[in-house]
């Protein structure tokens, strides 16, 4: 049998034994909660049948004054469930302070805290004063923190991490850097740490995973920054800027509730793929009442807020080549002198009537629209103005614009509103900022409360819708900061390896990054036909769902065309389906603009090739970086003709 070897028997006796004893206390918690509960249901049901048997009036006020207190003092407020006994905490960390009266102590860190009596069993990671100690040091280093308002000094003794699931200690990373796994055969040392790819591997489940176990100093510092004003987070594919986004939410609504209330928060994600990858998540971090939407549907509950209610979307309602004028920065500023004058009409008219002005279009949009297309918008909306006969539908392009000029009009009758619309939102997190049109993003700013409070996570080599003017991002920015705005910058990938990212910075022109873990070669296969290279894509899919059972395999294709072909050639193996819906292991055979903000065990690119990924093509280049930075362990690049020019160095090598 392949066990540890004798002298970690200790060490591994020990934290088996400290388990032990935390579900025993978990337990006993738990019944002591119940019973608790019971005995002040039972007092309160007796005060009111004694109530209600009562005959002076004095004595029923007595009664009800008395019944009033004591359901203050109801335990479900101050006794709450501990949700966490599956995994009741990942770390622990024990230190030598200078001071006499604490000298060595050891703690716990959860997502949950969990006292025995007064004492604290367990700490909530959130508690920033106490887990600082465990984020900001490594094992050996002397710490000199503020807890509860006294400096602190001392020395930490030791930090280790755990992967506790159903109640089983499974992987133990100790202070010396020694790592030990349990599996049929018994613990073993292992020279891997944990990644998040390794969580979803064992979970056999690929949303976005928490990173409790894995913030880096770092991380830890913008998790916890104080709350006033605007976080604008900036990096690279992998940095973790979600994630950190999303911790941080956490982290305010937790230590300051009656600042952010969790139903006033709202989590804005670039598209419905994205949306439900993190949507898990986020209900774990912050339950259920925390809103995840995408820009379209958080706009449309918005629009009814302000009354209107019958609005429709309908995809073929106005030519797409009007979609670039409407995402233009100049709209942001051509919707507000609208709205000054703007008489009264139905909702769909006002938008028409906006369109159909080609003074102010061209007033504003002529720097970036041609003369001959202002004119021919022009026409087109004052012909649908003449002829209207349905005043609810409206293009998808048209929701930014027509909320923008709804949230402008009620705020000229009523400067204080406050409804969904507007001056509402404790606190947004907006991720993929840079694929939104500065009208959409000025929208999502009036939805905040009057403190604007947001987290805006965003990368310019990530924009990849061609339509959306990228200048409408850096002047969204400069009115960020007369609100008060930190900006930070995150240069490491976490989620892909160093040989991955050296690949992908290529394709960027930008160098290798420093840090970042070991792996695989990147394997770049190219061609002569394309039925040769379905054949190898076939085989080298089986080699990765070998490799990882529980891993989630991506073939992300350029064009939707590719997507049919490809999933026909690779449906016979198992697990293989179309379009990121279910986030289980198996493999995805996808398009590039729906991996944006995903991950994957291993990515195959098919057909990188100079058609499809263009030289001269900003979003090609963006769109090609962010799909060979979807990749956490292992990436591959097919490709059966002329190789695009990114890759030309990698292609050269082959």
């Amino acid at each position: 049998m392949n066990m540890y070897q004798s002298e970690n028997l200790p060490l591994i006796e020990k934290e088996e034994a400290r388990l032990a004893d935390v579900l025993q206390t978990i337990r006993q918690y738990g019944q002591d909660r119940k019973d608790k509960l019971a005995s002040f249901w039972q007092e309160l049901d007796a005060l009111k049948k004694e109530r209600l048997d009562a005959v002076s009036w004095q004595e029923k006020n007595r009664l009800t004054e008395k019944l009033r207190d004591k359901e203050a003092y109801n335990p479900h407020k101050y006794l709450p469930e501990f949700s966490q006994e599956d995994s009741p905490y990942f770390a622990s960390f024990a230190i030598e302070d200078n001071d006499s009266r604490i000298k060595q102590q050891e703690f716990l860190l959860g997502k949950q805290s969990l006292f025995k009596d007064s004492k604290v069993v367990i700490i909530d990671w959130r508690q920033a004063a106490v887990s600082a100690l465990y984020y900001e040091y490594e094992a050996g280093e002397e710490y000199e923190e503020e807890i509860n308002g006294t400096e602190r000094t001392g020395l930490l003794a030791e930090k280790n991490k755990y992967t506790i699931k159903a109640r089983e200690l499974l992987h133990i990373e100790s202070s010396n850097g020694e790592v030990y796994e349990k599996r049929s055969a018994g613990w073993r040392r292992i020279d891997e740490k944990r990644t998040t790819s390794t969580d979803k591997q064992d979970s056999a489940d690929h949303h976005l995973v928490d990173i409790v176990s894995l913030i880096s100093p770092d991380q830890f510092r913008l998790i916890t920054r104080e709350y006033h004003g605007c976080l604008r987070l900036q990096g690279s594919a992998g940095a973790g800027k979600t994630t950190i986004a999303l911790h941080r939410l956490s982290y305010l609504v937790f230590n300051y509730p009656e600042k952010f209330r969790v139903d006033r928060c709202l989590v804005l994600m670039f598209n419905r793929a994205l949306r439900d990858y993190v949507s898990v998540t986020v209900d774990e971090m912050l339950g259920r009442d925390a809103q995840v939407e995408t820009f379209h549907t958080w706009a449309l509950r918005s629009l009814r807020s302000l009354g209107l209610r019958k609005i429709s979307l309908v995809s073929n309602v106005a030519p797409s080549e009007f979609d670039s004028m409407k995402k233009t920065s100049g709209m942001a500023e051509l919707i507000k002198e609208y709205a000054q004058s703007a008489g009264d009409a139905v909702a769909v008219e006002h938008l028409l009537r906006m369109y159909s002005s080609e003074a102010l279009l061209t007033k504003f949009l002529s720097t970036e629209v041609r003369p001959a297309l202002i004119k021919k918008f022009t026409d087109y909306y004052r012909q649908r103005l003449e002829n209207l006969t349905n005043t609810n539908e409206i293009a998808f392009s048209d929701v930014g614009i027509l909320l923008r000029l709804f949230q402008l009009r009620t705020l000229k009758k009523n400067p204080s509103a406050e409804n969904f619309a507007l001056n509402y939102f404790d606190h947004l997190v907006i991720d993929e900022a840079q694929d939104f049109s500065q009208v959409e993003l000025e929208c999502l700013f009036a939805a905040s409360s009057r403190e604007r409070s947001l987290t805006i996570c965003a990368d310019p080599n990530q924009q990849i819708l061609s339509f959306v003017d990228s200048s409408g991002l850096k002047n969204f920015e400069l009115q960020l900061r007369k609100s008060g705005v930190t900006e930070e910058l995150l240069e490491v990938s976490y989620r892909s390896t160093a040989e991955i990212m050296e690949v992908a910075n290529m394709v960027i022109g930008k160098g290798p990054e420093t840090g970042g873990r070991k792996g695989e070669p990147v394997i770049f296969r190219r061609f002569s036909t394309k039925d040769e290279a379905l054949t190898s894509l076939k085989e080298t899919v089986l080699v990765q769902q070998e490799q990882s059972p529980n891993g989630l395999i991506a073939v992300v294709c350029r064009q939707k065309n590719q997507v049919n072909y490809v999933y026909e050639a690779l449906k016979i193996v198992p697990g293989t389906r179309k379009e990121p819906q279910r986030f289980q292991p198996g493999i995805l055979v996808t398009n590039a603009h729906q991996v944006k903000g995903l991950e994957f065990t291993a990515v195959v690119a098919w057909n990188v090739s100079a058609h499809d990924y263009r030289a001269s093509n900003a979003q090609d280049r963006n769109l090609l970086y962010v799909v060979l930075s979807r990749a956490c362990d292992r990436l591959a690049i097919f490709c059966h003709e002329e190789p695009s020019s990114y890759i030309k160095e990698l292609a050269g090598n082959r």
